[in-house]
């Protein structure tokens, strides 16, 4: 019998593995969902207009739908289809696709040195969301307050958080909306006009989404490091090679493992037709791994003649922050290395709980005795 582990599970891999030897899409009864594991199905549910990234039924989750975070999650270019989605992004990729490199390496520097040893959640989750502040003008002394309530809004989106993390997250999205409508260096290099509160709401989905991917990012980033001191030593002294590492990391063991489409029209995947309805589990992770896509797939290598990962998406719905999120992961890795004894005092204690997404739960000796 075909089964799942999560990816909070400690190696969900063989499960994936065992998923995408059967190819194609496979019916799963006890989540009861299709699942595509292998890189030639993952990437024709992305490409699939009758696959969307939310029910129609359901355009807002019910947990969140009556109040404040369920209508900012609304109006996110990510969760909506078509013109809602498209006007967005055509107003945002200018802006995204301008950003100096040189500014995210100095921003991120900037914020990580704050603390001689910064705790592993800081680096995580803090830094980059403060970084992405940065970039859309919020004030430095309200940079910190940001990322926590961003931190608070993401967890009531989490499908397995509790009634008071919802309760925190419209409370904490009700202060996003108004502080980021005042900053007075929103997006200038975007093209064409989008409602203030469109334009507001996504630039927190830009925060949010920050917020997980680049911490599962940096993250993993530290375990594998920490699984290979010769790597850890060799990056010490070679900076420049951390970028590619990065990229690696986002293809092994990425932060994200999986997303969900939802069949609004019948439609043909691989050699199964589906029906409007049904909703298909796009196994990322496992297409990462697909031997078909990337020769060695299973094994951590820096030197690789190409490197493709679905772990951002693809198509139409591909996420365009990636660039900044790996220069982001870059900058925070590099300067962690620089201390150098920073990431053999980590301790894993897991990953959160997640649907989707794999965060390593960390903690450093040297933070302990800071």
């Amino acid at each position: 019998m075909l089964t799942l582990d999560p990816p909070s599970h400690p190696n969900p891999y063989p499960s994936y593995a065992n998923l995408r030897q059967h190819g194609g899409l496979h019916y799963l009864e006890a989540p009861g969902l299709w699942v595509a594991s292998d890189a030639a199905t993952v990437a024709e549910a992305f490409e699939q207009p009758a696959c969307h990234v939310r029910p129609h039924e359901e355009p807002v989750p019910a947990t969140i739908a009556d109040g404040p975070a369920g209508e900012l999650f609304g109006r996110l270019m990510r969760m909506n289809e078509g013109e809602a989605h498209q006007a967005p992004r055509r107003f945002l990729m200018p802006f995204l696709n301008a950003l100096d490199d040189e500014e995210i390496a100095r921003l991120t520097r900037y914020r990580l040195s704050a603390s001689d040893v910064p705790a592993p959640s800081d680096a995580m989750f803090r830094v980059p969301v403060m970084v992405i502040a940065a970039l859309l003008g919020c004030p430095p002394e309200h940079e910190a307050w940001l990322a926590a309530q961003t931190s608070r809004f993401v967890a009531g989106l989490n499908p397995l958080g509790t009634s008071v993390q919802r309760e925190a997250a419209h409370r904490a999205a009700e202060a996003l909306m108004a502080t980021v409508s005042r900053f007075e260096t929103l997006p200038t290099r975007a093209q064409g006009t989008l409602a203030p509160d469109i334009l507001v709401a996504n630039l927190i989905g830009l925060l949010s989404q920050t917020h997980d991917a680049t911490a599962g990012l940096i993250g993993n980033a530290m375990l594998a490091l920490h699984a290979r001191p010769s790597l850890r030593d060799a990056l010490a002294h070679r900076p420049e090679g951390v970028a590619t590492m990065i990229e690696e990391v986002e293809r092994h063991d990425p932060p994200v493992h999986s997303t969900q489409r939802f069949v609004a029209a019948s439609c043909q995947l691989g050699d199964t037709w589906l029906k409007p309805g049904d909703t298909v589990l796009v196994l990322t992770a496992s297409a990462n791994r697909d031997a078909a896509l990337t020769p060695d797939a299973d094994h951590f290598r820096l030197e690789r003649r190409q490197r493709i990962s679905f772990s951002f998406g693809a198509g139409r719905h591909h996420c365009p922050g990636r660039r900044l999120a790996l220069g982001i992961a870059t900058h925070v890795i590099t300067g962690l290395l620089e201390r150098r004894e920073y990431v053999n005092t980590l301790h894993h204690q897991g990953y959160l709980p997640s649907r989707h997404g794999r965060i390593p739960r960390l903690t450093s000796t040297q933070e302990e005795h800071a």
